[in-house]
């Protein structure tokens, strides 16, 4: 009898350290509901969103994407153009914090940048510093990683309609980038900033700068000027030497001297396929482009005057330039202008 009572004292006391010893797993491992559980058990329209999570719409937002990055020399240091995208075409950030890290050839870092951006809706646009105090020999990559994006609706926080017009490139002193910020929305904008991005005859970027404007009106506008490093020249087109012309010609001609003009014009960044010897129509609105550019009466045919000018171009141009000199230079047709406003 004294044995069977100590059994069932036993087996209840076993019981009840079982009892707590489960109140303490569920303690410990089975925490409050939370936003981040992987759980929809506190009044979520879905798992870990809506209700007190952040709004499902959100929460199913593509990040932004880091599409490229490139250092580049800056005087004694380094500059970075870092192209991003925002992939949401209802969404925006009002504001991100990005990181910019310079690495060696081991992946260590060498220097970092850090700021605040932001980005509209379906909106690609370009992250730019300058420079950084880091000599670019020893610099093999860059990372950038972007933060705590605060996400609106595009319908409250949309791109204004504010641009580049008139850009030019060209060098005095330097290297430098011109234009007029054109602001054509109903709204003034305190300040503006006007990123512009050089690139060699190769397509290779060479170097990136900005500016910022302040206090733009509304349908008023601003001129800019973005100057570069000294050392930087524009490209030169090379048109071969040996290159003669004999007749002029238009639209629906054909032969080896149209071919020798669309080569030219393909030189100067006006063309982007290969000479055919027809003059098309492609051939007509590059000619035309290369009038306009040159100050000749824009007729759209390869006139007298536009054939004496051309052949004046072959006979007072420069030597061949070296592939060092033509890597540093600057294509004035490729150079590529952001406006950045935010409301």
């Amino acid at each position: 009898m004294r044995l069977a009572k100590q059994i069932v004292y036993g087996t209840v006391f076993l019981i009840i350290l079982a009892l707590i010893g489960y109140g303490l797993v569920r303690l410990l491992y089975n925490p409050a509901p939370s936003c981040f559980d992987n759980v929809q058990n506190q009044g979520e329209t879905g798992v870990d969103c809506g209700g007190p999570c952040i709004p499902c719409a959100i929460k199913s937002l593509q990040p932004i994407q880091v599409q490229s990055q490139k250092a580049f020399k800056a005087s004694d240091g380094t500059g970075v153009a870092v192209e991003i995208y925002n992939p949401n075409p209802d969404w925006g950030a009002q504001s991100f914090d990005y990181t910019i890290t310079l690495k060696d050839q081991f992946g260590h870092a060498l220097q970092t940048e850090s700021g605040k951006s932001f980005i509209y809706p379906g909106e690609l646009k370009y992250i730019i510093e300058p420079y950084i105090k880091q000599d670019v020999s020893t610099v093999t990559s860059v990372a950038t990683q972007i933060t705590n994006p605060q996400w609106i609706s595009g319908t409250v926080f949309s791109k204004p309609n504010i641009d580049a017009q008139g850009i030019r490139t060209d060098k005095d002193t330097q290297v430098y980038v011109s234009g007029n910020v054109v602001n054509q929305s109903e709204f003034p904008f305190a300040s503006v900033v006007v990123d512009a991005l050089v690139y060699n005859r190769d397509g290779v970027l060479i170097a990136a700068s900005k500016t910022t404007i302040d206090a733009i009106k509304q349908f008023n506008s601003s001129p800019f000027k973005i100057s570069f490093a000294p050392e930087l020249s524009i490209y030169q087109p090379q048109i071969a030497p040996s290159i003669t012309f004999s007749r002029t010609f238009q639209f629906g001609d054909t032969g080896s001297d149209v071919s020798s003009l669309q080569g030219i014009l393909r030189e100067y960044g006006l063309m982007t396929t290969d000479p055919t010897g027809y003059f098309d129509d492609a051939t007509r609105q590059a000619l035309t482009q290369f009038q306009q550019q040159h100050g000749i009466a824009a007729s759209g045919a390869f006139d007298t005057s536009t054939m004496q000018y051309v052949q004046n171009l072959i006979t007072s141009q420069t030597p061949q330039q070296n592939q060092q000199t033509k890597d540093t230079s600057v294509d004035p047709v490729r150079t590529r202008v952001f406006v950045e406003a935010e409301h």
